[in-house]
């Protein structure tokens, strides 16, 4: 989802909008606004996924 929104931006000529981004540090998985409480991925915890600047 976080993808195919990226490439809608990009196709329209927009920019994304300014949020928070999360990253799984065990997986890898991405996703902007808050942590889910449980990677759909990988099953680690919410609390563990990191913040992106």
């Amino acid at each position: 989802d976080l993808y195919q929104n990226a490439l809608k931006a990009l196709e329209a000529g927009q920019s994304l909008k300014d949020e928070p981004y999360l990253v799984c540090p065990v997986c890898g998985y991405t996703v902007a606004g808050e942590a889910p409480d449980t990677c759909p991925v990988c099953g680690a915890p919410g609390s563990k996924f990191k913040h992106v600047e």
